[in-house]
């Protein structure tokens, strides 16, 4: 008859009458030291069993009233041991490192590519385990687990949430969407002008935009005001779009002294600066050409009004039709459509285009192979209420331009004129002295 628990337990007290002391001590095999908060299980054939956990020293004991035959252990880290258990003794169980797994990933934007610091990323796998760190600048975090990642959680602030497999004992490349924001930009004019763009657009955030306020006759631009901040009078305005609801706003005044028509000359002070006399234009095989000259000095203090005056003579094409674009800071204030071979004058008015310093431009447009040629006489008249502080200027060398144009030309003449110089013989001149002969008698 086989013996159960209880007969198992009355035959051993009836043998010795005292239970059994046992003890362990777990340590790591290769490093010797102790393994704290392992689980030491003990049991016996007839189905007694008893658990505890080691020590900071990596012992524990137990006192039975049957006899401990068999012990398991399992320990974080550490590969489960299980054997035989000898009781009334301290009996020592080595146990062996679980290999460890080593997972590292770089997060990055997916659009610029640029690395993602701050980046909060998990990794976990099927059976609970999980563990999770912070990205540095360089975009990197990584693992090492004594178990064998399966998935990783990445999220940081400004871009889309990622989840995905993991490739361990590798650097996991994580692209992260950015969340693309777009905002709302009220663009608006008080009486005296108008802006260009206007009403509410729609741009994404962090976009450079730029904004022209052209005044009617009379009129000047006063100030901007940006989300209700007087930003100045520079025109066109340039604005980067950094929330909801950005705000901007031309403020215009009437003039103190009202500026002429663009046909008429009525201000009080003006000056006239001749910047194209008659210069020729030649757009050749391309579709675009062009001229500039700055204008520096500008009294923005005491300017009322501006003018350009031209006349444009379109010579000669092999594909007539041309368009002629003038420009003042990059933006068009005109474009004519010249006949050919018939001048055409006429004025335009850039009252409010102006700062201080300036750039004038002429460009003109045509279909390919055209080989248009077209001469360009620019005036422009400023207009002041009073004797400027500074006189405008435009500081520009006529010769700089035929320099560029020709310096293919300089080289080749100024390379041969310094070879001519390398062959040319150098040295004292050549003296032939003839050979003496003395005079016979005969020839006194």
């Amino acid at each position: 008859m086989e013996e159960g628990p209880a007969e198992a337990e009355s035959y051993f007290m009836e043998k010795t009458g005292e239970p059994v002391w046992i003890g362990f001590h777990v340590y790591d095999r290769g490093t010797l030291a102790n393994i704290a908060n392992a689980t030491v299980t003990i049991s016996d054939s007839y189905g007694n069993s008893a658990s505890a956990t080691t020590g900071s020293d990596g012992s524990a004991s137990f006192e039975t009233t049957w006899t401990p035959e068999y012990v398991g252990i399992t320990a974080l880290g550490y590969e489960t041991y299980s054997g035989p258990a000898v009781p009334d003794v301290t009996n020592p169980i080595p146990m062996d490192p679980v290999p460890t797994v080593l997972v590292a990933f770089h997060v990055y934007d997916n659009i610029s590519l640029g690395n993602v610091a701050g980046a909060s990323v998990t990794i976990s796998d099927a059976y609970g385990n999980s563990l999770s760190g912070t990205t540095n600048s360089a975009g990197l975090v990584s693992f090492e687990t004594v178990w064998t990642p399966q998935y990783v959680d990445v999220s940081a602030s400004g871009y889309y949430d990622y989840s995905g497999p993991v490739v361990p004992e590798t650097t996991n490349p994580i692209g992260l969407d950015p969340v693309i924001v777009y905002y709302d930009v009220l663009i608006w004019t008080s009486a005296g002008g108008s802006v260009n763009p206007s009403g509410i657009i729609t741009v994404k955030a962090g976009t450079k935009i730029t904004v022209t306020a052209t005044p009617n006759s009379g009129y000047i631009l006063d100030y901007w005001l940006v989300n209700d901040v007087n930003t100045g009078n520079t025109n066109p305005l340039g604005a980067t779009i950094d929330r909801q609801n950005f705000s901007i706003n031309a403020i215009f005044k009437e003039s103190e002294v009202p500026p002429p028509p663009p046909n008429g000359n009525g201000w009080p002070v003006s000056r006239q600066i001749h910047l194209l006399d008659n210069v020729k234009i030649e757009t050749g095989w391309g579709t675009w050409k062009e001229k500039s000259r700055p204008i520096t000095g500008v009294d923005m203090g005491v300017l009322i009004g501006a003018k350009i005056s031209y006349t444009i003579n379109f010579a000669s094409s092999v594909l007539p039709g041309v368009h002629v674009y003038f420009y003042v800071n990059d933006v068009e204030v005109g474009v004519i459509f010249p006949p050919l071979k018939e001048p055409v004058s006429g004025e335009i008015d850039i009252t409010g285009y102006l700062t201080e310093t300036n750039v004038f431009k002429v460009g003109v447009s045509a279909g390919p192979g055209g080989f248009n040629v077209v001469y360009i006489d620019e005036w422009v008249t400023l207009g002041y209420s009073e004797e400027p502080e500074t006189e405008p200027k435009s500081p520009w060398n006529p010769y700089w331009e035929w320099i560029v144009k020709n310096w293919k030309w300089l080289a080749v003449g100024g390379g041969g004129l310094f070879a001519l110089y390398l062959f040319t013989r150098k040295g004292p001149p050549i003296i032939v002295i003839p050979e003496y002969r003395p005079r016979r008698r005969e020839e006194y």
